[in-house]
């Protein structure tokens, strides 16, 4: 299972072959870039952030911004992996993304 940018994918380590693939977008035409990922039995756990379009975020001017987009904070997105992936849960969180781990299937983010 390898995650990069947006797309989850799911390749067979065998034949090599791609067996799913997944967007994983937020659903509002914002950039969402995934940062990390846990794999627990069937289910990934991708966590990631967002990026909000200055033009929609409401806020008149942002003059000394070099960019057209602003962090806007940390999703987590899981992913069943039985059959075709599929999320089954979103959850978005104020703040920056810093680091997980994993212990057996706890996440401490």
């Amino acid at each position: 299972v390898t995650v990069s940018g947006n797309t989850l994918r799911v390749v067979d380590a065998e034949s090599r072959t791609l067996t799913g693939e997944l967007e994983l977008d937020d659903g509002h035409g914002d950039f969402w870039y995934s940062e990390q990922m846990l794999l627990s039995g069937d289910h990934a756990l991708v966590i990631g952030y967002g990026m909000v379009d200055i033009a929609r975020s409401g806020v008149e001017s942002f003059a000394d911004v070099e960019m057209s987009y602003v962090p806007e904070g940390t999703r987590l997105v899981l992913v069943d992996l039985s059959g075709d992936p599929e999320v089954v849960g979103t959850r978005d969180l104020d703040g920056a993304f810093v680091d997980a781990r994993q212990v057996a299937s706890i996440v401490n983010a």
